[in-house]
């Protein structure tokens, strides 16, 4: 579950001075990247968030998978306020974006052992967590290859499969539409 109330995001950004005559000068001017926003996304829910370019969507989703920090708002995921256990409320989270980086040097097998030993899973979860994925996404011709080998569907199993590992309650996949 996802409880988000009153969340808000603001950032600065340097803007052109007109009331200047001095050509290069700017001020600094706070936006709202998200105002105010509430919503529920209850267990079995599919949730899409569309918005025009600038809407607030992907500030919305690195709030939600703890990248970035509120201005100011309320976020509960699975029973954990975010800023009371925000790392036990990340751990609720698979969280991929569209721009996600790997580790080209390490093997799919190496990268998901890394991020479950990051999630705090025993070897033993990890070792079985690693099995279940390579069976359910066809990836046992390539889990113990150099990710920098593989090919762009190899690497996107790859990408998925890192959000995965920990077997999350919670699933965020940021995708543009073109």
């Amino acid at each position: 579950m996802i409880v988000v109330e009153n969340l808000c995001k603001s950032f600065t950004r340097q803007v052109k001075d007109e009331s200047k005559k001095k050509k290069f000068r700017t001020k600094k001017e706070e936006f709202l990247a998200v105002n105010n926003l509430s919503f529920e996304a209850n267990k079995g829910e599919i949730i899409g968030i569309l918005g025009p370019n600038g809407a607030g969507k992907t500030t919305l989703l690195r709030m939600l998978g703890g990248i970035l920090t509120p201005t100011s708002g309320y976020i509960q995921i699975g029973d954990y306020d975010y800023s009371k256990d925000k790392n036990k409320a990340k751990k609720e989270i698979g969280y991929l974006s569209g721009n996600t980086k790997l580790y080209n040097r390490l093997s799919p097998r190496e990268l998901l052992t890394t991020f479950g030993n990051l999630y705090d899973m025993t070897k033993e979860e990890i070792e079985s967590s690693i099995e279940n994925i390579v069976e359910i996404m066809d990836m046992k011709s390539f889990i113990d290859n150099r990710i920098e080998n593989l090919s762009t569907g190899q690497t996107q199993r790859t990408s998925i499969a890192r959000c995965l590992i920990h077997n999350p309650n919670i699933y965020i996949y940021l995708m543009s539409l073109h």
